[in-house]
């Protein structure tokens, strides 16, 4: 298959590994970047070996592009992934896929009628270390509960602190810590199990109105699913699966590399497994392998239905809203 031609739309830290993942994944030329700003543009894209720069969003989509990933704030996905899709590229858009369900479904219908893939670049449900995890959880018996947890420090929460209000904590933007750290949790438990019957959630919020943090309750049917959530405090636990014979915890919910099968028995066993350095490349991998099957309807899609529509209502029941 020839090299697909992948047009980038944002110059944030998450573009940056994208770069470099797909460098790493193969079977990519970085063609194209869309800034808003030319200086910032040139100088992003001749860090990350990126061949032209654009300010100007219909000369990007027209310049000779196989795909794009959407990488600007949440509140811009739907444009920019409807945009896309309209102009017959495929689309990896950055998680959360969009700011509510309303959005994310104009964006399947986009990419549904004019062909394209349409893909969450959501990078634990692509590790080969969840499969692994999957497979043994017949192992731990009958499950009863699971702890997601995912706490990350945010570098530009010590900014708040001083007074000053960068994008990643203004709720204008879609921002909020459940659609930006959070929503590991969520997709994760949406992938594995599908819908929850209920859904019951509570936040904490700073003095702008932004989410700082907060947990969620997923009910299922013979089982919980707990998830603790932070941008301005960091995790001490790992993620846990716990079951009437054993349990499985697994140690970083976004990139992991560890997980361990322990039994009542008393039994331990850390599952075989390398991980690579920036795991975005697993979900490039897929991404092309979608592409070259022409697959528009695959599995990943169910797993970000479930996901919007889990922060939809957790953003509901902790009365989180954007402007």
């Amino acid at each position: 298959m020839k090299e697909i031609r992948l047009g980038i739309i944002g110059t944030g830290k998450i573009s940056a590994q994208l770069a470099d993942a797909a460098r790493a994944a193969g079977g990519y030329t970085l063609a194209s970047l869309l800034s808003r700003d030319r200086a910032r543009g040139e100088a992003f894209a001749a860090e990350n070996g990126i061949a032209r720069t654009f300010t100007d969003e219909e000369a990007f989509l027209t310049s000779g592009l196989d795909a794009v990933y959407v990488a600007t704030p949440n509140c811009h996905h739907a444009h920019g992934a409807i945009a896309a899709a309209t102009h017959g590229l495929h689309v990896l858009c950055e998680k959360p896929v969009a700011a509510n369900a309303d959005e994310w479904r104009a964006m399947r219908q986009a990419a549904k009628e004019h062909g394209v893939v349409l893909l969450e670049a959501m990078r634990p449900l692509h590790d080969p270390l969840l499969g692994l995890l999957q497979e043994k959880l017949p192992a731990i018996g009958k499950l009863r509960h699971v702890r997601l947890e995912y706490c990350q420090y945010s570098s530009r929460y010590d900014a708040f602190r001083t007074g000053e209000v960068l994008r990643a904590f203004d709720p204008r933007y879609g921002n909020a810590a459940i659609m930006d750290i959070g929503v590991y949790c969520v997709a994760v438990a949406a992938y594995l199990f599908g819908a929850p019957r209920t859904v019951q959630a509570t936040s904490v919020f700073l003095e702008n109105g932004f989410e700082g943090g907060g947990e969620a309750l997923l009910s299922y049917d013979g089982f919980t699913v707990s998830i603790g959530y932070s941008k301005i405090t960091a995790s001490a636990n790992p993620s846990c699966f716990l079951g009437e014979d054993g349990s499985l915890t697994l140690d970083k919910l976004n990139s992991p590399g560890r997980v361990v099968l322990s039994t009542r028995a008393g039994g331990e066993e850390q599952l075989p497994y390398t991980p690579l350095a920036n795991n975005m490349v697993h979900e490039l991998r897929d991404f092309a392998a979608l592409i070259a099957q022409g697959d528009t309807a695959h599995r990943w899609q169910t797993a970000s239905d479930i996901t919007i529509d889990i922060l939809d209502r957790i953003r509901e029941a902790s009365g989180i809203t954007f402007a």
